[in-house]
């Protein structure tokens, strides 16, 4: 498996991504292993029926800047957009996020969907497709939000 590290600006959620490092699948048919860290977010929540929780059906977009972990220098940018399908309560870690990610890579882009459960923790998104270097990415990243970041390592198939 041939691993290539990066890290990214994120967070809350995941997030997608745009820049400068360029990241295909190998020749010889191998898997392709992309690590990046989400950090530095923007964060806008939409509160739908203005009750000042977050319910069903409300959203969050987000945004950031990806940088490489070992340069610090960076590789692009990540966008994403969460529905709420249930009520989210952050601090008791309750409520699950229904989450579409761009990552935009200097090659193209790299789409990631599935749930995100609310607070820190593991889970998988699912990659769904992509464009460039990546037009028939699929696969599954492994994910887990800690503290301001979310970590996320990407696993593209053959």
């Amino acid at each position: 498996m041939r691993k290539v590290r990066l890290a990214a600006a994120c967070a809350l959620t995941s997030a997608a991504l745009t820049g400068g490092a360029v990241i295909g699948m190998n020749s010889a048919g191998a898997q392709v292993e992309i690590r990046v860290d989400l950090t530095g977010a923007r964060v806008v929540f939409v509160d739908l029926d203005r009750d000042g929780r977050i319910d069903s059906g409300d959203r969050v977009a987000v945004r950031s800047l990806v940088v490489d972990p070992a340069s610090g220098e960076r590789v692009g940018r990540g966008l994403g957009d969460c529905v709420a399908m249930t009520r989210i309560e952050v601090e008791q870690q309750r409520g699950t996020w229904a989450c579409t990610h761009v990552l935009a890579l200097a090659g193209g882009h790299i789409i990631l969907q599935g749930e995100d459960p609310a607070g820190s923790g593991p889970y998988v998104l699912a990659v769904t497709g992509g464009t460039g270097l990546y037009k028939n990415a699929r696969g599954e990243a492994d994910a887990s939000d800690v503290e301001d970041r979310t970590e996320l390592t990407i696993h593209l198939e053959p």
